[in-house]
């Protein structure tokens, strides 16, 4: 799966699970990739082992952004 393959798989997600926690891991360019949040919340996000979050809270556009940079 590719990083913006992975971004809209999240997106789905986000959409069909409304207010209800999301968690799940998948493989993104040969990496591993975990991840829980809820709604746009990213509660953590684990890149081979390095774990980041996200903002509490924010917009469609900054989770997007979020998932972006954890992805560098």
């Amino acid at each position: 799966m590719t990083k913006s393959e992975y971004i809209a798989y999240c997106n789905t997600k986000r959409k069909a699970h409304k207010n209800q926690w999301c968690n799940f891991t998948l493989i993104v360019n040969g990496v591993e990739v975990g991840i829980k949040f809820y709604n746009t919340w990213i509660q953590v996000i684990s890149v081979n082992g390095i774990r980041s979050s996200g903002t509490m809270d924010c917009s469609v556009k900054r989770f997007n952004e979020d998932l972006n940079m954890a992805l560098q």
